[in-house]
């Protein structure tokens, strides 16, 4: 019950990575929107590259996490 495949451990660490993906998501689409808008009012735009370093720097992403997404990147 507590450590097997659907328990309570396993079942909070799948959380906890769910959380964390809706949270990089969330920032993902969030500057998205501020790249789309800044075309009408001005401001910064943010390259996929900053995003991710911002999310490393943050504590969202891990050092293996990011270097996933750099290689993922790459092959684009």
């Amino acid at each position: 019950m507590l450590t097997g495949e659907n328990g309570i451990l396993s079942n909070a660490i799948q959380a906890k990575e769910a959380t964390r993906a809706g949270e990089v998501q969330e920032t993902v689409t969030l500057t998205t929107t501020n790249n789309a808008s800044a075309d009408y009012i001005g401001g910064t735009k943010q390259t996929r590259a900053d995003i991710i370093a911002k999310l490393h720097e943050d504590g969202n992403l891990t050092d293996e996490e990011v270097a996933i997404l750099e290689e993922s990147n790459n092959r684009r």
